[in-house]
C-alpha cells in the first residue's frame, strides 16, 4: 500500500516552507557545494516540494524522487521547468541512472523503511555521490521517541498518534546510524529530543540529524 500517496490525496503533510534544520546543515556543511557552478542536488522523498525554492534560489540543478504519483504530478505542475528532473519512483530501487550528485538529502523519508531497505538506500547513495559529495539526513526518528517504547520494535506501524497511517517507521539508535553510514565519513551526528506536554502528559519526539561525506 502506498501510504504517502493517500496522505497527500487527503491534503495532509503538505509542508510549504523549507525545513530550517535541513537548510541550516546545508549552509554549515554544504555551502561550497551549493556555491559551485552547475552543482547537482538530489532530494529523496520531496513531498509537496517545500525545499525546492531554496535550492532554486541557490541556482542548484535540483532533482527529486518521490513514490507518490499524486504529489509528483502536483509538484511537476508547480515547477514545470523541473519536469524532467522529478520522477515518481521508490528511491530504494531506482535513482537517475546517468546522473551523479554533489549533494543528496532527505528529511524523514528514508527512515520510513525497514533496516534492509535503509541499508540498500544508503548503499545506492554512496554509489551516486560524486567524490567528496555529501549526504544530509534530517529527522530520522530515534529510539527515544515515546511511540518506540510502546512496543520497543525498531520498525513499527501505527494507527494512532504522531505516526498514524503514514506507513512503517524505523526508530534508530546511535549504533544503527553508524551502521547505516559505515561506508561514509561521518561529519556530524546529533540527536534532537523534544518533549511535548498535553494536559501534563509528556510525549517525547526524538530524531537524528546526520551529515556524511564520500571520500
Amino acid at each position: 500500500m502506498n501510504y504517502w500517496d493517500q496522505v497527500y490525496k487527503n491534503k495532509k503533510h503538505l509542508s510549504a516552507w523549507p525545513w530550517s534544520g535541513l537548510i541550516s546543515l546545508v549552509h554549515q556543511f554544504g555551502h561550497k557545494i551549493i556555491n559551485k557552478k552547475k552543482n547537482r542536488v538530489l532530494e529523496l522523498g520531496f513531498g509537496a516540494g517545500a525545499n525546492i525554492p531554496f535550492f532554486l534560489s541557490q541556482k542548484s540543478n535540483y532533482y527529486g524522487i518521490d513514490a507518490s504519483p499524486h504529489i509528483v504530478k502536483k509538484v511537476k505542475k508547480t515547477y514545470k521547468n523541473l519536469s524532467k528532473n522529478i520522477i515518481c519512483a521508490d528511491f530504494k530501487d531506482s535513482f537517475f541512472d546517468q546522473k551523479n550528485f554533489d549533494l543528496i538529502f532527505d528529511r524523514a523519508a528514508i527512515c520510513h523503511n525497514n533496516m534492509e531497505n535503509i541499508l540498500k538506500t544508503t548503499d545506492i547513495i554512496y554509489k551516486k555521490l560524486r567524490k567528496n559529495g555529501i549526504f544530509i539526513g534530517v529527522d530520522w526518528f530515534s529510539t527515544r521517541c515515546s511511540d518506540f517504547n510502546k512496543n520497543k520494535k525498531n520498525y513499527q506501524y501505527f494507527k494512532k498518534g504522531d505516526f498514524k497511517n503514514i506507513g512503517g517507521v524505523y526508530f534508530s539508535n546511535k549504533i544503527d546510524m553508524n551502521n547505516f553510514f559505515k561506508k561514509f565519513k561521518i561529519i556530524y551526528l546529533e540527536e534532537n529530543i523534544k518533549n511535548k506536554f498535553d494536559k501534563n502528559k509528556k510525549n517525547t519526539l526524538s530524531s537524528w540529524s546526520i551529515v556524511v561525506a564520500k571520500n
